[in-house]
């Protein structure tokens, strides 16, 4: 009996432990499968991750390069490339500008007479703000304006930290010549208009003498300041190449020296006066100054330029002559050489300077240059030059520019540091401005002035952008080349030009 009990219990235990068996084997395998779906699931899943966290890694990469790009560069992206970038990194870049910018070098002056210039003065006061630097400037509205240039000036004094003075006819003229000419005014009446300039110009520079002002522009708003960089253009005997930089498109020069016979033959037609003693050696320094300018716009200002050279020639005289420099009509069709160095986001053919770049480098017997216009320094100026009441011509403005007897008003290219790139304009801008003495034989003797080619105002625009932001340079150069509608006050302007 005791031996069935011990054999039931035996057969019990042999049961349990094979059932037992049997649910650790059965686990074993349920385990197994789970593992092995498991692994099935990370497998796809890790297949599914790679692309998804390469094309992560990728855009945070390009993003990442995108919003580390320097503070210049972010200033030049125009605000509908800008959606990547944080608005407010934008914003502390735009307000991280010393602004209104402190000017480069010192401050400058133009007096300006203007008529109908509302197309070329958002681009004029532009480009001279930014390489003079101009911060004070007097403006005489022409009686004879068809149109107001008030907007655009109120722009820069309110913004721009310019002080700007508007002056109307009874402001700097006795009252024998106020008031407007005849809207079908000929060539009679160029002596009126030549005299108002005279007007204009001296009392110009005795107010800017009140206030202190010293270096003083008297140009135009179709004429633009620019550094005579020597260039392939320039007289062999004088200047040779030293080194080409190809990748800047840019060369370095070195002045030769000048035999008296050679500095004869460039000064003759100045007339004797033109090679007294000492004139030889200041023509020298001139031309070794001129290897000394920096041929980027933009790069220096010519504040800062007259700084550094104040006590050489010719900036140890009150007044510089600067002779000018003709450009034609025929626009640049070149959209690689069009487009380069303008920011995006601007049209340079909306610009004189970025759109026209052919022009009449010759000297002093070329007609389309004609004779140049005065920089000069009004704080300098002698007793005499102070009291008269109207300015010696439109050009020599004072007796301390008129240097010889000969050709007064003209300067060579050769020894002048400073020249004027005077522009021709498209021929639809030429002739918005209410003049019956402009016609068509006038507009074709300049247009026609496409000999040489000059790109160094081209980098102007990108410069100015760096200086004042993006935002500010695109709202107050928006109505730059804009060509507005006008009517004569006596009927439509009579089409007949010539």
């Amino acid at each position: 009996m005791m031996d069935s009990k011990v054999i039931n219990i035996m057969s019990t235990r042999e049961r349990n432990r094979a059932s037992t068996t049997e649910m650790i084997d059965l686990k074993s395998v349920n385990a197994s499968k789970k593992r092995q779906r498991c692994f099935f699931i990370n497998k796809i899943f890790f297949i599914l991750l790679i692309p998804i966290y390469t094309f992560t890694w990728i855009t945070y990469f390009l993003f990442l390069q995108r919003t580390n790009i320097t503070d210049e560069d972010m200033l030049l992206l125009p605000p509908d490339e800008r959606s990547s970038i944080s608005k407010e990194k934008i914003r502390r870049n735009e307000e991280s500008l010393n602004f209104p910018p402190k000017p480069r070098g010192g401050v400058m002056s133009v007096c300006l007479l203007i008529k109908d210039e509302n197309n070329n003065l958002p681009e004029w006061i532009a480009y001279h703000y930014h390489t003079l630097p101009l911060r004070h400037l007097v403006v005489a509205i022409d009686p004879n304006s068809m149109t107001s240039p008030m907007d655009i000036l109120k722009q820069w004094n309110n913004t721009f930290g310019m002080e700007i003075t508007v002056w109307n006819d009874s402001d700097y003229l006795p009252k024998g010549i106020q008031g407007p000419l005849p809207w079908n005014a000929t060539k009679s009446h160029v002596p009126i208009h030549r005299k108002r300039q005279r007007w204009f110009y001296q009392k110009c520079i005795k107010y800017l003498h009140a206030r202190k002002r010293t270096w003083t522009a008297f140009i135009d708003a179709d004429e633009y300041i620019v550094f005579n960089s020597v260039n392939d253009q320039d007289n062999k005997t004088l200047f040779r190449k030293i080194r080409s930089i190809p990748e800047t498109n840019r060369s370095s020069y070195k002045a030769n020296d000048v035999t008296e016979e050679l500095y004869y033959d460039i000064k003759k037609h100045f007339g004797e006066k033109a090679f007294l003693k000492g004139k030889l050696e200041a023509f020298k320094k001139a031309i070794q100054a001129r290897t000394r300018l920096g041929n980027k716009v933009g790069s220096i200002t010519v504040a800062q330029f007259i700084s550094k050279e104040n006590f050489n020639v010719p900036w140890n005289r009150p007044c510089v002559l600067m002779p000018r420099v003709t450009y034609g009509n025929e626009e640049e069709i070149n959209q690689t050489l069009l487009h380069a160095s303008v920011p995006k986001g601007f049209i340079p053919k909306k610009f004189n300077t970025l759109r026209f770049f052919r022009n009449s480098y010759k000297g002093i017997q070329d007609k389309a240059n004609a004779p140049g216009k005065s920089f000069i320094d009004v704080s300098r100026l002698s007793k005499f030059t102070l009291t008269r009441n109207m300015s010696l011509c439109v050009h020599a403005i004072v007796l301390e520019c008129q240097e010889f007897d000969k050709h007064i008003g003209y300067a060579l290219l050769e020894d002048s540091l400073l020249r004027v790139n005077h522009y021709s304009l498209p021929r639809e801008i030429f002739f918005t401005k209410s003049d019956k003495r402009r016609t068509i034989k006038m507009y074709e003797e300049r247009a026609q002035a496409n000999d040489s080619i000059n790109y160094d105002l081209q980098p102007w625009l990108m410069s100015f952008v760096k200086e004042v932001g993006h935002e500010r340079a695109k709202i107050i150069l928006k109505d730059a080349g804009k060509v507005g509608e006008w009517k004569h006050p006596e009927d439509i302007r009579d089409t007949s030009l010539s």
